[in-house]
């Protein structure tokens, strides 16, 4: 408990400043364009993450899993195979985005105007320097240099903070690829420092001996045995929200398409606090693991302390969203409440959900990860067109959010247990129970809001952060104030 407690503040200062710097840059947005531009951004940034997915065949799962469970010689040649297999990927993707700029356009925009087939190429560029620091950041994740990639997340969103009000301006002015600019500037800066920290620590000097020898036959097989399922699911996923927010876009404009990335992106900033601080910690470490009694007891370490981080978190959240709206926002993104109340349920079993199915990963057993996203991914695409077209409310997106999430959360704890022999005992099985019921009668208590109620506000948070604290284990509590005041021993 005391290693994951320092890896969740370490990270975590890292997330915070960069969400924080996020978020006025989203103001910045909001004020200059209103919610057209951010439905615009939001937009780009999705087809972003969507190319970097497929880029690095899934994000950082197959590189970061590989370097957890290798050693010397063998990590090497895992580098070197993983950078190879990358950069052709890149390669095709850029091929791709010119030969077919005109049909890209088409299908997201629903136009193929210059200025969108001009947008679409000048992709190619966010998709190198993307690419570049996602994988980067991999490598010090498989090296735990937590801190450093703290400093990355840090770069990127301070760089963007920088650049944002130029941006807005230019895009008002009818120069819509300066998002692309921006966001190829912004990870620049974070490349820059991930892979100063990956050079000077000597990390590359073995690799970089043995880059011409290329791709290793045996590391490629392990590679794509993760990477084959992650770069599907990372499509699924970032996919079907690009589709969903097209849909949207094409259906009822860039206004509404707007609003809802208002609630989409508040869901997932502040969860990412929580999952972007354990995933550095959580997956290497679970992969190296080799007894399945070590295992069990750390799954169950990191459900407690993450339904005890969360609770509170949420809660804040829950209480306090007409102001988040209003101070990061406007007023003009008021609906997105509608969506957002339902989604905030649904980020508690997502979070849960997240920690049971780590495992899966760890152990590399992408066949069921792979059906649980596909399964997952095609009933919100569905349910969500139903919500666009027939229903025309945006508010059934969250709804089938909150609900899926749920279900996601049972079965990944049912195969855990099944699978992994990882149960957990009553007392947590109570933790997470009471969790879930003070989020459900906090969001009641909130539900029509859409002006802050100070008075109920803070009574409510205060009675939850009471018994927040007082929940923890006295030994726990003493042990993450010690980190606090940086008074915790370093550990040989």
């Amino acid at each position: 408990m005391r290693e994951i407690l320092k890896a969740v503040v370490k990270t975590s200062s890292g997330t915070i400043a960069s969400l924080f710097f996020g978020a006025l840059s989203i103001k910045v947005l909001a004020v200059v364009l209103g919610p057209v531009g951010v439905g615009m951004f939001s937009i780009v940034r999705q087809i972003q993450q969507l190319l970097v997915s497929v880029g690095t065949m899934g994000g950082q799962i197959a590189l970061v899993q590989g370097l957890s469970s290798k050693r010397k010689v063998s990590r090497d040649d895992y580098i070197v195979t993983s950078f190879w297999i990358t950069f052709a990927c890149t390669v095709l993707i850029s091929i791709c985005l010119v030969c077919f700029s005109h049909d890209i356009a088409r299908l997201i925009f629903g136009e193929a105007t210059t200025q969108m087939i001009v947008l679409v190429r000048w992709l190619i560029l966010c998709l190198w320097v993307s690419v570049a620091y996602t994988f980067f950041n991999a490598l010090l994740n498989g090296y735990r240099a937590i801190g450093i990639m703290a400093w990355g997340q840090i770069s990127i969103a301070a760089t963007s903070l920088a650049v944002v009000y130029k941006t807005a301006q230019m895009v008002k002015d009818g120069q819509p690829e300066v998002f692309v600019w921006m966001l190829s500037i912004s990870f620049l800066t974070g490349f820059l420092v991930v892979f100063a920290k990956a050079y000077l620590a000597g990390w590359l000097k073995p690799a970089l001996k043995r880059i011409i020898v290329g791709i290793n036959v045996e590391e490629a097989k392990h590679f794509f045995s993760i990477g084959g399922t992650t770069v599907v699911t990372g499509l699924l996923t970032t996919g079907t929200l690009l589709f969903v927010r097209a849909l949207i876009a094409n259906r009822m404009g860039m206004y509404s398409a707007g609003t809802f990335d208002v609630a989409w992106t508040l869901s997932m900033m502040y969860v990412t606090l929580i999952l972007t601080s354990l995933g550095t910690y959580y997956l290497p470490t679970l992969a190296g693991m080799q007894e399945k009694e070590q295992r069990q007891k750390f799954v169950g370490q990191l459900l407690y302390l993450t339904t005890l981080l969360f609770v509170p978190l949420v809660t804040i959240v829950i209480l306090f969203k007409p102001l988040i709206i209003h101070v990061f926002y406007t007023s003009e993104f008021d609906y997105s409440l509608k969506i957002l109340r339902w989604m905030l349920i649904g980020d508690y079993f997502k979070v849960a959900a997240y920690v049971v199915a780590m495992p899966v990963l760890a152990r590399a057993d992408m066949k069921v990860f792979f059906v649980t996203e596909l399964l997952w991914n095609g009933c919100f695409l569905l349910i969500s067109f139903v919500s666009i077209y027939v229903l025309e409310d945006l508010q059934g997106i969250g709804v089938v959010f909150s609900i899926l999430y749920g279900l996601l959360f049972a079965y990944y704890g049912f195969y855990a247990k099944s699978r992994y022999d990882i149960e957990f005992n009553y007392r947590m099985k109570c933790h997470w129970l009471l969790g879930l019921l003070v989020v459900v009668v906090v969001s009641w208590l909130t539900w029509s809001d859409i002006e802050m109620d100070w008075v109920k506000s803070v009574t409510v948070m205060s009675v939850v952060m009471f018994f927040s604290w007082f929940a923890i284990e006295v030994e726990d509590r003493r042990k993450l104030l010690d980190i606090l005041s940086n008074r915790l021993p370093s550990q040989d």
